[in-house]
């Protein structure tokens, strides 16, 4: 992971350096994760229902290789959520 946008914060964080700046979004409960290899993994609440809802922005050579990793983050994204 590089950054972290945390819109309800209002705020982005260098996960190298610590650093935070402002986003200059407008409010919103979501959380941005910027990955290293491009990739991007959103987390936010349902407006209708009770659930998180998880996005995954996936960057890869071929379908195969952008499959694997969605299958990976998932996984991860699970094991943090129980």
């Amino acid at each position: 992971m590089t950054r972290v946008r945390d819109y309800l914060k209002g705020e982005i964080t260098d996960i190298v350096t610590g650093e935070k700046s402002p986003s200059g979004l407008p409010v919103s409960d979501v959380i941005f994760f910027e990955l290293e290899d491009k990739s991007n993994v959103i987390v936010r609440p349902s407006g209708t229902e009770p659930k998180i809802k998880i996005y995954y922005l996936m960057n890869g050579k071929d379908k195969e290789e952008t499959q694997s990793k969605i299958a990976a983050y998932k996984e991860t994204m699970a094991a943090m959520i129980k």
